[in-house]
């Protein structure tokens, strides 16, 4: 469904009704610290999104520090500076800036240099099996030093267990995310821990 959105140029609209909706749960919901929001390398691109952004979050009354806006798809960002715009504006509402699926690309590391970043989530494909592999532990630790050297704080996506989280605190990874943190579950059944962001991700840097 995706492609064809992008296919016939409709992400936008599409990524405009993810926040009016997440904002409008986000305003409802318990009083979790943060939450990160999905917005496509094409949207960002565009023109008049800040704006947009900037009245969906007035619409719903939601405190621009609670959120995260993961950049997804850096390949497909089509007109950079305005990208850039929208990304350092953001940034001065108080909002934070993530970049998903780091590593899947050659681009990821173009963006982290170039782009106001807060946050890096290390692609899931280089976790799953981390333990096991001299490869992807040796990828994961280029990619926890270049964002070290940024001052950039680091999640791994698709931790599914004890093992991956220790090898990832003692590569400097600063978050972990997925089963072995918490499962996926709606807004409403979100804890209102100050330690717990909407999707789980732990802070690993001290024993949980």
């Amino acid at each position: 469904m995706l492609d064809i959105a992008e296919h016939v140029d409709e992400t936008l609209p599409i990524d405009l009704w993810v926040m009016d909706n997440a904002f409008e749960l986000i305003a409802q919901g318990p009083p979790t610290p943060h939450y990160q929001i999905n917005v496509s390398g094409r949207s960002l691109g565009e023109p008049g999104l800040l704006g947009r952004v900037q009245d969906l979050l007035h619409k719903h009354d939601v405190d621009p520090r609670r959120i995260t806006f993961e950049i997804t798809e850096t390949a497909r960002i089509d007109n950079r500076s305005e990208a850039l715009y929208f990304a350092r504006a953001i940034r001065e509402l108080g909002c934070q800036l993530a970049l998903d699926d780091f590593g899947a690309a050659y681009s990821s590391f173009i963006y982290l240099k170039s782009f106001p970043i807060d946050l890096v989530k290390i692609d899931g494909a280089f976790i799953t099996d981390i333990v096991n592999s001299p490869t992807d532990q040796a990828l994961v630790r280029s990619i926890v030093e270049a964002c070290q050297a940024h001052g950039v704080l680091t999640a791994a996506e698709y931790v599914r267990d004890a093992a991956t989280i220790e090898l990832l605190r003692g590569f400097g990874v600063d978050f972990a995310q997925g089963y072995e943190v918490g499962a996926p579950m709606p807004i409403a059944g979100a804890p209102a821990s100050s330690g717990t962001s909407i999707e789980f991700d732990l802070r690993i840097d001290s024993p949980a």
